[in-house]
C-alpha cells in the first residue's frame, strides 16, 4: 500500500490471462464430454431404466383409457335417468304442411347439406355448409310407431318448454308425451283441470300398491298352486312308469288336486277382482298434433311434468330411477324397468365359482409348491395348466355346454328325473352349470397366482420357521399366509436398560440345549413333529430350573409317564454345568446314526484339545498375549477333554449294546 497525500492507494495484482490451450486440447476435452455422456447413456439403457418407464407410461395410459371410458359410459348411461325438459315445437318442411311435435332433445349434431340433400330432404342449394340435425324422442308409440324421430334444426320454429307438458312412463308402449285433461273412474270424470293432476297422483299411488298385491298374489300364491299341481302331474308319472298307479294311489292324488284346485278357485276370485280394481281408473290426454286418447291408470307407472320441476326435484326423481333401474323386475321384453335379476344372478353366479374353484386351486398350488416332488410329472402338470390358463373363454363356454348341460345334465335327468322327460331338469343352461364352467377356467389361474405368490415368499422365512420346530403344515398355514409367527414377528428394539448378563447366559444355554435336542432328533432319523417322553437332570447346577418347559415344547418332548425307562441319553455341557436329557426312543433309536453323531462330536473336541495344546506350547504366543486369554484357552482345553472322555465313555456303551 503506497500513502498518496491524506489518502492511502491499494495495490492489487490483476489476474494474469489464462494460458492459451495447447493445439488440438480444446477438441479432446469436448470429446472426452462426449464419450462420458455416451457412456452414461449406454449405461442407462443396459439398467432397464427405458423398459421400465415405457412399461409405466403404457399402463398409465391404459388406465386412463379405461377411466374414460368407463366415465363416458357412466355419463351417456346414467342421463338416461334424469328427467330431461320436454321441448314443443312447430316443424315446417319446405313444401309440406306444419306439424306439432312434442318431446325430449336426445342428441344435436352439425351435418354437411349434401348429406340432406342426399337423404331425400328439401334443402335448397344456397346456404352454408352444415345444417343441425336433432334427434327428437316423441315417444306417443301408437301414433308415430317409433319413439325416436330426426328433425332439422332450421326448419323448428316456435319452440317452448309448456310446464303443463307431462310424461307418461308406461307398462307397454314406452312413454307418452303431452297433456292432461281429466281422470276418469269407471267411465266417469272425477277430475279435470287443474284438479286432474293432483288426482292423479293420488290414484297413481293406489294404483301402484294393486300391482304390488298382483305382482305378490301372482308370483307367490298362485305360483305355489301351480308347482303343486305340477309336482303331483309328475308324481303320477312316475308312479305310472314304476307300475305302481293303483286306484289307492290315484285316489290320493285326486284328492291332493281337488284341494289345489279349490284353493285355485278362490284365488282366482281374489285375482279378477283386483285386476277390476287396477283398472278401474282411466285418464283422458292429447298429444301434440290436438288428438285426444284414453289411457287406463294400470298401464302407467309414473307420471311427472319436468318443465315444472325444480333442481331438488330432479335430483330427488332421479335417485328414486336410479334405484328402481337397480331394484326392479323389467318388462317389455327387458328394454324396460331393471336389472335386479341380472345382478342377483351375477352375484350368485360369483359367489358359487369362488366356493368351488379357491379350494382346489390354492390346494392344488400348495401341494405342488410345497409337496410334490419336482420331477418330469410335476412339470407336465405345470405346463397343461399353463396351457389352460391360455385357452379362450369361448372354448370353455362350448365344453360346459356339451359337458355339464348335455352328457352331466341329461345323464342326471334320466336317472333321477325320467318323469319330467322330454322336458329338461338338470340338462338345460342354468346357474349351477354357469358357475362349475367359470369354476374350470378361474381354476388354472387360482394354481399360477397362488404358486407365484408362495414362490415370491423368501427362503429363510421357511427355513427358520422350520428350523424352530414348526411342520411343514405349521409353516405354511401361520408362517407363508402372514399368521402370526416368530419368524416374522417386528425385530426387537433396544429398551435403553443395562443388559441382563445371566439373563443373557441363560437364554444362550437354553438356545445351546434345544440345539443339541433337535440336532439329535435330527441324526436319529426322527420326524419333526414325533414327540418323546425325556427326563432332564443337572437343571438346577446349570442354572438352568424353569427352562425345560420351554425346551420340551421347541424340542418336541413329553413329559415322562409312569415307568418311562430311558433307552438313550444327551450329554449337553453348559456355561454353570452338564444337563443330560434322557429319552426314550423305543422302537425309533438308529444306534448306528447315534454312533456318527457321537463320532463327528468327538472328531471336534479333539481338533479343540489340538487347537488349544499348540497355542499353550507356543512361547511367543504366550508372551504376547493378555492373561484373560491365556486363561480362556486354558478352560476350553479343559472342556475339550472332559468332552473326550464323556464321548469315549458313550460310544464304549453303544459298543456294549
Amino acid at each position: 500500500a503506497l500513502r498518496a497525500g491524506r489518502g492511502l492507494v491499494r495495490l492489487a495484482r490483476l489476474p494474469s490471462p489464462p494460458a492459451p490451450l495447447p493445439e488440438g486440447r480444446g477438441e479432446n476435452c469436448n470429446q472426452g464430454e462426449k464419450s462420458v455422456k455416451q457412456d452414461s447413456l449406454k449405461n442407462w439403457f443396459k439398467s432397464g431404466s427405458p423398459g421400465v418407464w415405457l412399461s409405466g407410461g403404457a399402463v398409465s395410459i391404459a388406465v386412463i383409457m379405461t377411466l374414460g371410458l368407463l366415465l363416458l359410459i357412466a355419463v351417456r348411461g346414467l342421463g338416461h335417468f334424469w328427467p330431461a325438459d320436454l321441448l314443443q315445437t312447430r316443424y315446417v318442411v319446405p313444401g309440406q304442411g306444419a306439424q306439432v311435435l312434442i318431446g325430449e332433445v336426445v342428441q344435436a349434431e352439425e351435418v354437411p347439406r349434401a348429406r340432406l340433400k342426399g337423404a331425400g330432404l328439401p334443402v335448397p342449394d344456397a346456404g352454408p355448409e352444415f345444417m343441425t340435425r336433432e334427434l327428437l324422442k316423441v315417444g306417443n308409440r301408437e301414433v308415430y310407431g317409433s319413439d325416436f324421430t330426426w328433425v332439422v334444426g332450421d326448419w323448428l320454429t316456435e319452440q317452448s318448454k309448456p310446464a303443463e307438458l307431462m310424461t307418461l312412463e308406461r307398462r307397454e308402449w314406452g312413454n307418452f308425451y303431452g297433456y292432461l285433461l281429466s281422470v276418469k273412474e269407471k267411465g266417469q270424470v272425477v277430475a279435470e283441470g287443474e284438479a286432474a293432476w293432483p288426482a292423479l297422483q293420488e290414484r297413481l299411488a293406489r294404483v301402484s300398491q294393486l300391482a304390488d298385491e298382483l305382482a305378490r298374489l301372482e308370483k307367490k300364491d298362485i305360483g305355489a298352486i301351480n308347482h303343486g299341481l305340477e309336482r303331483l302331474r309328475l308324481d303320477t308319472r312316475k308312479l305310472e312308469l314304476q307300475g305302481q298307479l293303483d286306484a289307492q294311489a290315484q285316489a290320493d292324488l285326486a284328492a291332493e288336486r281337488a284341494q289345489l284346485d279349490a284353493r285355485y278357485k278362490e284365488l282366482e276370485g281374489r285375482l279378477v277382482s283386483l285386476h277390476e280394481e287396477f283398472n278401474r281408473d282411466s285418464l283422458m290426454v292429447r298429444e301434440a298434433n290436438g288428438q285426444e286418447l284414453e289411457i287406463s291408470l294400470g298401464k302407467v307407472v309414473h307420471a311427472y311434468q319436468p318443465n315444472a320441476m325444480g333442481l331438488f326435484s330432479k335430483i330427488g326423481f332421479y335417485f328414486g330411477k336410479l334405484w328402481e333401474f337397480l331394484s326392479d323386475d323389467p318388462r317389455e321384453a327387458n328394454t324396460e324397468g331393471g336389472i335386479f335379476p341380472a345382478i342377483f344372478g351375477t352375484v350368485m353366479m360369483t359367489l358359487i365359482m369362488a366356493v368351488m374353484v379357491t379350494p382346489f386351486g390354492v390346494l392344488a398350488a400348495v401341494y405342488l409348491r410345497e409337496y410334490a416332488k419336482q420331477g418330469p410329472l410335476t412339470r407336465t402338470i405345470r405346463i397343461a395348466v399353463n396351457n389352460l390358463a391360455g385357452v379362450p373363454a369361448i372354448v370353455y363356454g362350448v365344453f360346459g355346454l356339451g359337458f355339464f348341460v348335455y352328457v352331466l345334465g341329461g345323464s342326471l335327468d334320466r336317472l333321477f328325473f325320467p318323469e319330467a322327460l322330454p322336458a329338461p331338469t338338470f340338462g338345460t343352461p342354468g346357474l349351477l352349470w354357469a358357475s362349475l364352467t367359470l369354476a374350470i377356467l378361474a381354476v388354472p389361474v387360482v394354481i399360477v397366482a397362488t404358486e407365484e405368490g408362495l414362490a415370491r415368499i423368501p427362503r429363510a422365512v421357511r427355513e427358520g420357521s422350520l428350523a424352530l420346530g414348526a411342520t411343514k403344515a405349521e409353516t405354511l398355514w401361520k408362517v407363508l399366509t402372514g399368521g402370526e409367527s416368530v419368524v416374522v414377528a417386528e425385530w426387537p428394539v433396544l429398551s435403553g436398560e443395562a443388559v441382563d448378563a445371566q439373563a443373557a447366559t441363560r437364554i444362550e444355554d437354553t438356545q445351546k440345549l434345544i440345539t443339541e435336542v433337535r440336532r439329535f432328533r435330527n441324526d436319529q432319523g426322527l420326524k419333526p413333529s414325533q414327540k418323546v417322553p425325556a427326563r432332564a437332570s443337572g437343571l438346577s447346577e446349570a442354572g438352568m430350573d424353569g427352562q425345560f418347559a420351554y425346551v420340551a415344547a421347541l424340542a418336541k418332548l413329553t413329559e415322562p409317564e409312569e415307568g418311562f425307562t430311558a433307552s438313550i441319553s444327551v450329554e449337553v455341557r453348559l456355561s454353570q454345568g452338564t444337563v443330560t436329557v434322557d429319552i426314550d426312543t423305543s422302537g425309533t433309536i438308529d444306534l448306528g446314526a447315534e454312533k456318527k453323531r457321537l463320532e463327528k462330536d468327538l472328531a471336534a473336541a479333539q481338533k479343540e484339545l489340538v487347537t488349544a495344546d499348540n497355542k499353550l506350547a507356543n512361547e511367543a504366543f504366550l508372551a504376547k498375549a493378555p492373561d484373560a486369554v491365556v486363561d480362556k484357552i486354558k478352560t476350553r482345553r479343559q472342556i475339550a477333554v472332559e468332552e473326550i472322555e464323556r464321548i469315549t465313555g458313550r460310544l464304549k456303551e453303544l459298543a456294549d449294546k
